[in-house]
């Protein structure tokens, strides 16, 4: 389960969030969703965060809080399905990325082939947004927590 922006870690939030389902209410973007449990989940499918804050304003239980900290802890991977690695020029991804931190390079790394380049995603650049997400044509995108110590920057 993707947390919602701003949670400070997933034990506390559990513990905080009372499933008021507020934060989902207010996310104009509609990345949050209700999850499992009825605790409210991040689903990029279909849209990207733009770190409005609005899901803070509406938690009063304090299980969001935004402390200057990163809205998140977490960066896409790219799978195996991704058509750049299969030797199709795709670049939604990178186009979609405001911070550029999915960088293309060339030689698929998997096969050898040159000629098509491939996307690696810089995590000290990537901020989280999800906007790699939604866009990409064969779902190959997926977010994936990190630790504290590899913090993505916000900007």
């Amino acid at each position: 389960m993707l947390l919602p922006p701003w949670s400070v870690n997933q034990t506390s939030f559990l513990d905080l969030c009372t499933r008021c389902g507020g934060c989902v209410a207010e996310c104009p973007e509609n990345v949050l969703v209700p999850g499992s449990g009825g605790f409210p989940s991040t689903n990029f499918k279909h849209n990207e965060c733009t770190f409005c804050g609005d899901c803070v304003s509406a938690c009063q239980s304090g299980a969001l809080v935004n402390d200057n900290e990163a809205p998140w802890y977490q960066v896409p991977v790219i799978g195996d399905q991704c058509l750049a690695q299969h030797g199709v020029v795709c670049r939604s991804c990178g186009d979609a990325c405001e911070p550029e931190a999915i960088i293309f390079n060339w030689g698929n790394p998997k096969n050898g082939a040159r000629g098509v380049a491939t996307p690696t995603v810089n995590n000290d650049l990537c901020n989280g947004c999800g906007a790699c997400i939604s866009i990409c044509p064969n779902d190959a995108l997926t977010m994936q927590p990190l630790t504290h110590s590899n913090t993505p920057k916000v900007g």
